[in-house]
């Protein structure tokens, strides 16, 4: 698992160095990476997606201010400077830069509780410690700009889809797959690390990034709760969600996507071909009786977060 990360790091690197880049701020930026191959969890259990980071200047140069003492001579850039694309020719330069630019993230990571809080809190409440899950977007694309990403990231709607798979193969190919050649090539990159890391369960907190996925993967909804399959991520549960921070999902929607999740974890995941064994059921009994506890305290605290905010 960790020379799979390993290899997904260099090939993001490689992207970022190509000629052909979109047409966006972020790829003028270091992409965020924020693990190292030694981060992945030896038995991961559920991968979390996001779409992209974002890139919150005043947020970085609060953590810069406390990291950068340990990052000399890179310490001495400013937050800007450190996180300009390319990265210093110099190899000596160009690791301590990266040495830093890790750094960085990592804290910044552990430090935004506005957006990780909320989700280390689903996965508690579902049982899960944290050697057991991982946090990671599909594009690693620091922008702030939700819309401006999403806006290059063209794709067929729903509505759309039967018009295009009655076309030839290749128009449908050139109408669907109309998102910028750097953009597509890293999605792909993601989606092939995704498949290669086999992960029990997949979550996707951003209501975008679960249409995108639903249809690059053929994402199909199974008849037991709000779970998909796709076969070309064969016995993984995709749980499609929105956003938990900002108020994106409400707290009825919450409370399903963590009934769904408590229900996969504890082995009963819905997907067609594979009946519920015994053991499952009496796993997935045991979650119902003792879930009113787990999940009351974790709408009381979403709650009084969303009443502070």
């Amino acid at each position: 698992m960790h020379k799979l990360f390993a290899e997904y790091v260099d090939k993001i690197l490689t992207l970022w160095s190509a000629d052909e880049r979109a047409p966006l701020d972020g790829f003028d930026r270091v992409p965020f990476i924020g693990h190292l191959p030694e981060d992945m969890p030896p038995n991961l259990q559920v991968l979390v997606l996001g779409l992209n980071p974002s890139f919150s200047v005043e947020s970085l140069k609060r953590s810069w201010d406390v990291v950068r003492k340990t990052c000399s001579p890179i310490g001495e850039a400013t937050v800007l400077e450190l996180l300009s694309w390319p990265l210093p020719e110099n190899q000596g330069k160009r690791d301590a830069a990266k040495l830093a630019i890790e750094t960085l993230d990592r804290y910044s990571r552990k430090n935004h509780a506005i957006f990780y809080r909320p989700i280390e809190r689903l996965m508690n409440a579902a049982g899960l410690e944290s050697d057991k899950w991982l946090h990671m977007d599909l594009f690693p694309i620091r922008e702030t700009s939700q819309r401006r990403l999403e806006a290059e990231l063209k794709f067929p709607k729903r509505h759309e889809r039967e018009r295009f798979a009655t076309l030839p193969q290749n128009a449908a190919y050139r109408k669907a797959r109309t998102m910028h050649p750097a953009l597509r090539s890293t999605l792909d990159e993601t989606l092939q690390l995704i498949c290669a890391l086999k992960p029990p369960i997949v979550v996707v907190l951003n209501s975008f990034a679960s249409k995108l996925l639903e249809y690059c993967l053929d994402l199909r909804l199974q008849p037991n709760g709000h779970r998909y399959r796709s076969d070309a991520t064969d016995g993984t549960c995709w749980i499609l969600s929105s956003q938990l921070s900002g108020g994106a999902t409400s707290l009825y929607g919450m409370e399903r996507l963590l009934a769904d999740l408590r229900d996969a974890v504890r082995g009963n995941r819905g997907l067609v071909g594979g009946a519920a064994t015994e053991a499952e059921r009496a796993a997935e009994a045991e979650a119902i009786a003792d879930a009113e506890t787990d999940w009351d305290k974790f709408t009381s605290d979403e709650t009084q977060a969303s009443t502070r905010s």
